[in-house]
């Protein structure tokens, strides 16, 4: 298009060229034909709406959205910008993921402050209607914009910056959670409980326990305090609760991160009182059908990490009991075998029977995907690298060295996706013990997965020295 262009000129060049009359261009839109006259032969003409230009785009035989770029310097240029227009403009964008459109709009709005309640709210409105990347685009203009850095919009957008980044690279999610942590304190309570939740498992996928525990205390805290408010003063209402949860998930979870920083510690005996916690929460007011439902799975849950303190804690003899728990668990299957490799490698106990009672399971875990995925699918894929390299050290010391080899590899893999620094470096040092005995296939395999390493070397991610 000529650099004098405007969309007037477009419509006025189709109806020459097309030799259509204003009222058959109203019948195509399906617009009033006074509205079309002020569009397009006032003085000034009328401000065109994204609706009505939708409807005249595709009246012209034109792709959707093909006339935006005018839309924009009309909405810049020839008039004033105005946030009744840009708001639907830039949901629209969002629809079609124009994503282009919306960063040339909040390029052109960067030094005007009084838009940033307007672009906030659209934010808002966009992420509850899961145009999630989109909104992201705005929520970074909010947080670069935002003059009071103690605005609950600010730690609003920053919470939703964070959700946005995370995914199964360790590296991206340390940083993601380092530049939200500070706002966790300016969001509203019900959102500081998902956030604090949502804190409380990227720290347990990178292993921050230190920070963990203070995350944990901090959700025991103001669940209490939230809980304590609402029955005394008789607005205990989960009804209007604004959280992912019903708030005994919150309490719950609080002592299911305490007891998780006590395991890293080897607290065994502490850890087992966090777990018994929220072993039975059936008291806890207002459950409803939803909160009745948690309490179960907690019971449940805590049920199993029973188990997996006594074991950790040298009780073996509940070892059968605890494999007869999670054998009729799907769920269970993956942490629970993770927890009996360990043990068994820890105490130097023959569970060759366990695996071979799970041999179809360990299979399919060894051909996932995780190309994508969010906090709770990396802490699941956590899981499996651990797992792998338990199972992998298990079959070197009892000298299978093809099986464990075979391992290895998976758990190497796997770290590399999620470029787990501390998880690369143990294989790398199991495989070499084991390199001498490696088949050729074994060692192709190693060499492409380590060259994945070292290109990330040479972009300042990760480094391992040879």
């Amino acid at each position: 298009m000529k650099s004098n262009t405007t969309i007037r000129s477009e419509i006025e060049d189709y109806i020459r060229r097309n030799r259509v009359s204003l009222q058959g261009l109203s019948k195509a839109t399906g617009m009033n034909k006074g509205i079309l006259s002020a569009i397009i032969n006032r003085n000034p003409p009328k401000p065109i709406a994204v609706s009505h230009l939708d409807l005249i785009t595709a009246a012209m035989g034109l792709p959707e959205g093909a006339l935006y770029e005018l839309y924009m310097d009309e909405c810049f240029i020839v008039n004033a910008p105005n946030w009744r227009r840009l708001r639907p403009f830039l949901q629209r964008c969002a629809e079609l993921e124009r994503y282009e459109c919306i960063e040339n709009v909040l390029q052109r709005l960067a030094d005007d402050l009084s838009f940033i309640p307007g672009i906030f709210n659209t934010a808002e409105l966009l992420y509850k209607q899961g145009w999630t990347q989109a909104a992201a685009l705005l929520y970074k203009c909010v947080a670069e914009g935002e003059k009071y850095q103690h605005s609950e919009r600010l730690a609003i957008s920053q919470y939703r910056l964070f959700k946005e980044k995370i995914g199964t690279d360790n590296m991206i999610n340390l940083k993601a959670v380092s530049q939200f942590d500070p706002f966790i304190n300016r969001l509203p309570e019900d959102e500081q409980l998902d956030a604090l939740r949502d804190l409380g498992n990227v720290y347990t996928s990178l292993h921050v326990w230190e920070r963990l525990d203070e995350i944990a205390v901090q959700l025991e805290r103001l669940v209490a305090s939230l809980y304590k408010y609402e029955c005394e003063s008789n607005r205990y209402d989960e009804s209007n609760r604004k959280t992912k949860y019903p708030l005994v998930v919150y309490y719950a979870y609080a002592y299911v991160m305490r007891a998780e920083v006590c395991d890293h510690r080897k607290d065994y005996e502490q850890a087992q009182e966090y777990n018994n916690r929220y072993a039975d929460l059936s008291w806890f007011m207002g459950l409803g059908e939803e909160g009745k439902s948690c309490v179960t799975k907690f019971s449940e849950w805590s049920k199993a990490n029973f188990y997996v303190f006594e074991l950790k804690a040298g009780k073996l003899e509940v070892l059968p009991e605890y494999v007869s728990y999670i054998e009729d668990k799907e769920s269970e299957i993956l942490p629970g075998l993770e927890i009996v490799m360990k043990v068994a490698n820890e105490y130097d106990i023959n569970v060759d029977d366990i695996l071979l009672k799970f041999e179809d399971n360990i299979s399919s875990y060894s051909h996932l995907d995780f190309a994508m995925g969010d906090y709770d699918h990396q802490l699941s894929m956590d899981r499996y690298t651990n797992f792998f390299y338990e199972v992998a050290y298990y079959h070197y010391k009892n000298s299978r060295h093809e099986i464990a080899n075979r391992y290895v590899l998976i758990s190497l893999e796997y770290s590399v996706i999620m470029n787990n620094k501390a998880n690369i470096i143990l294989c790398m040092k199991l495989f070499e013990e084991l390199r001498h005995l490696a088949s050729t296939e074994a060692l192709h395999k190693y060499k492409t997965i380590i060259k994945g390493v070292h290109d990330d070397a040479e972009n300042d991610i990760f480094f391992v020295g040879s």
